[in-house]
C-alpha cells in the first residue's frame, strides 16, 4: 500500500476525530453557567513567514477577564478550536469587531474548573473547515486506493 495515500487517509481520520472532540466540548460548554466579563484586548494575529510571497494565516486573539466566586480569571479562549488559523482574514476581523476592548461580554465557565471558559459555545468556521478537509482527505485517499486497485470488486 502506498505510504502517501495511507498518510492522507490517516490524516483525514485524525482531523475528523479532532473535530468531533471539539464539537463534544462545545456542546458541554452550552450547559455551563455564565458570568459577566470584560474584554481586555482584541486583535487579529497573522501567522506565516515575513516573506511577501508566502501565504499567511489569521486568527482572532481576544483576551478577557471574568470573576467567579470572588476570584478573578483571565482567558483568551474564544471557543473550542479557536487555535485553528485559516488563510482568510475576513473571519478573524469579523470576530474581533464583536469584541472591542473594554466591552462587556458573557463568559461561559466550567463549574468544576472555573479557569476554563469560552466566550462562544459554538464552533467557529475554521473548525468546520477542519472537518471538511478531513472528509476530503479520506475521500481522495480512498479514491486513490480504488484507482490503484487496492480494493478489488
Amino acid at each position: 500500500m502506498d505510504f502517501y495515500v495511507l498518510s492522507l487517509i490517516i490524516g483525514g481520520v485524525i482531523q475528523v476525530i479532532v473535530f468531533f472532540i471539539l464539537f463534544n466540548f462545545s456542546e458541554k460548554a452550552k450547559e455551563w453557567p455564565t458570568t459577566r466579563g470584560q474584554i481586555l484586548s482584541s486583535e487579529v494575529c497573522t501567522l506565516g513567514w515575513n516573506d511577501e510571497n508566502s501565504s499567511k494565516s489569521y486568527k482572532p486573539i481576544i483576551k478577557y477577564q471574568y470573576e467567579v466566586e470572588g476570584i478573578l480569571y483571565t482567558s483568551s479562549r474564544l471557543h473550542y478550536g479557536d487555535w485553528i488559523a485559516i488563510n482568510f482574514s475576513f473571519f478573524a476581523k469579523k470576530t474581533i469587531s464583536r469584541y472591542s476592548k473594554g466591552c462587556k461580554c458573557i463568559v461561559h465557565y466550567n463549574p468544576l474548573k472555573p479557569q476554563v471558559s469560552v466566550l462562544q459555545t459554538k464552533l467557529g468556521p475554521p473548525t468546520y473547515f477542519l472537518l471538511g478537509c478531513g472528509i476530503l482527505f479520506i475521500i481522495v485517499g480512498l479514491a486513490l486506493l480504488q484507482y490503484k486497485g487496492i480494493f478489488v470488486r
